[in-house]
C-alpha cells in the first residue's frame, strides 16, 4: 500500500486556480502538512504492507494572481513549470 495525499480539500481535482497545486494552502499549511507526514508514520510504521507516501500527487504550477490571493508563499508558485 502507498499512501496517497492527492490534495488538501476534498474535492474534485484538479485545476490550477483551486489553491491546491502544492503541499499547502490557505486552508493547510505547510506546517501542518508536516505534521500530518509525522502523524503518518507513527500510524502506519508498524504495518507490513504500508510501503510508502506518494507527498504530493498531481503537483502542479499556481498562477501568481491566484498564488497572491491566497497569500502562498512567493517561492511556491515558482516550483513547478507552468504548462
Amino acid at each position: 500500500i502507498i499512501l496517497n495525499n492527492h490534495q488538501g480539500k476534498a474535492m474534485w481535482c484538479c485545476s490550477e486556480d483551486d489553491g491546491e497545486g502544492l503541499w499547502y494552502s490557505q486552508e493547510y499549511s505547510e506546517a501542518d502538512w508536516l505534521r500530518s507526514l509525522q502523524m503518518l508514520a507513527r500510524q502506519y510504521r508498524q504495518q507490513p504492507y504500508v510501503i510508502g507516501y506518494d507527498l504530493r500527487n498531481e503537483p502542479r504550477g499556481i498562477p501568481a494572481q491566484i498564488a497572491s490571493k491566497l497569500q502562498l508563499s512567493p517561492q511556491g508558485r515558482y516550483l513547478w513549470p507552468q504548462w
